[in-house]
Order: structure tokens, then C-alpha cells, then sequence
């Protein structure tokens, strides 16, 4: 059970003008732009993160979207390099996770169709 009083002294230290849970939760998420992991750490581990994002909906905070700016970093990769380069050498040179590398392929795959053994049309 996590003690939100507790929280609540943790969060504030510095900020005179927050008294309560959601007015310091909108300080740190809203004008400092912290995101949700970096508030819990600041809770030194009387927190969650998923029990902050909870509390937060229950107090009528609106999360922000997910993924920042690591969303943003690679929109589509060229089909011939798909062909050339692996997956890991197509990961380090987009700044991307391999993963995000292969759901490229299997969108791909899904939206023009696959021939025998996985190969692109």
C-alpha cells in the first residue's frame, strides 16, 4: 500500500506552492514536463510507476501520449535496405530498436503481401 503522504512530502520539497497530491502531480507532469518515471524516482521507490499513472487518472490528470520523441524516429525504411542490411545493421543505423526494425518488415509484409518464404513482392 503506498503511503501518499509520504509521497506527497517527498514530491513537494522545493515546491512551496504545491500543498496537495494533484496540484504537485500537475507541477512536476505539466509545467516541469517530467514524465512518469522520472516522478516516481523521486518518490524513492514508494511508488510506482503504473500505481502514479493510476492515481493520476483518478485524479483527473490527463497523461500525455506515450513514446515522446522515440515515436518519431524512424517513419519507414527504404525497401532495398531491408534487402541489404540485417536487422540489427538496420537498427543501429536508424537509432532504433531492432524490434521497431522487424515491425517495419511485418507491417510491410501485411500491407503488400508475401510470396512463399516470407520474401517481399
Amino acid at each position: 500500500m503506498v503511503n501518499w503522504s509520504l509521497v506527497i512530502e517527498r514530491l513537494s520539497e522545493g515546491n512551496p506552492r504545491c500543498d496537495n497530491l494533484y496540484d504537485i502531480l500537475v507541477f512536476l507532469y505539466y509545467d516541469k514536463k517530467l514524465s512518469l518515471h522520472q516522478i516516481a524516482d523521486l518518490t524513492d521507490g514508494e511508488c510506482s510507476v503504473m500505481t502514479l499513472a493510476n492515481k493520476m487518472k483518478r485524479l483527473g490528470i490527463r497523461l500525455r501520449k506515450q513514446g515522446g520523441p522515440n515515436n518519431l524516429k524512424v517513419t519507414s525504411i527504404p525497401l532495398k535496405e531491408y534487402k541489404t542490411m540485417s536487422y540489427d545493421q538496420l537498427a543501429l543505423k536508424y537509432g532504433v530498436d531492432r524490434t521497431t526494425v522487424y515491425r517495419h518488415v511485418k507491417q510491410y509484409l501485411k500491407t503488400n503481401g508475401k510470396k512463399r518464404g516470407g520474401e517481399v513482392r
